[in-house]
């Protein structure tokens, strides 16, 4: 059996169902679907704020003199 056609989320499914008393669960396993291929990218959406890169207590703490001079 192929692993790339069992889903993670099945194969989750499958080891929570099992029990140490009782035969294992017949495991689902996905036909072959030739020319079924979408590239895997990452968008990340453009955002009105920066990424958090230090502590947040850091921050807080530079907040803090910024505003006080």
């Amino acid at each position: 059996m192929p692993a790339e056609r069992i889903s993670f989320v099945d194969a989750l499914r499958w080891l929570r169902r099992a029990k140490a008393d009782e035969p294992v669960p017949v495991l689902l396993v996905h036909p072959v679907r030739p020319g079924r291929y979408e590239p895997r990218a990452v968008k990340r959406r453009p955002k009105e704020f920066d990424r958090l890169t230090c502590p947040r207590s850091e921050l807080k703490a530079n907040l803090l003199k910024t505003q006080g001079k």
